[in-house]
């Protein structure tokens, strides 16, 4: 067994030092950190709890899983490595999954300026979501050529 565990369900109001202090009457906490929104500052309902030592780590899951904490039941359990998501920038499905998170594929665009006649380009549309996608097939359109 780790000695890093994951507390879930938290109430939005829990910060480190709150998780700090319940987990340390099961042994030393190394480090407590609930996980934040990056962009409101809002916390995710969710931390991480690194114990002093495993048997210190199994005391806290068996004494703190179920309790409540600031009035809701917290969930506590060994944490398990992150796993890799498909898609994504150089994941396993090559350029990107489509979506919010694959980061788009490309797109086609007609180039009028090929002097051979209409040329089809691949454009690489960046990690910005499709309302900006579009607006950059746009631009390059209006602007001739990639």
């Amino acid at each position: 067994m780790g000695n890093k565990l994951y507390v879930g369900n938290l109430p939005y109001t829990v910060r480190d030092e709150d998780l700090q202090q319940s987990f340390s009457e099961f042994g030393s906490v190394t480090s407590a950190k609930v996980m934040m929104e990056r962009d409101t500052g809002r916390s995710k309902g969710f931390g991480f709890v690194e114990m002093g030592s495993d048997p210190e780590a199994q005391a806290a899951i068996n004494g703190m899983n179920g309790q409540a904490l600031d009035g809701r039941a917290i969930v506590v359990n060994e944490a398990r490595p992150r796993e890799e998501l498909p898609g994504g920038f150089g994941g396993p499905r090559g350029g990107g999954g489509g979506g919010f998170g694959g980061g788009g594929g490309g797109a086609w665009v007609v180039c009028c300026a090929e002097p051979a006649g209409l040329a089809l380009y691949p454009v690489k549309v960046v990690f910005l979501g499709w309302y900006a996608s579009l607006s950059l097939v746009a631009k390059y359109l209006f602007e001739g050529c990639v």
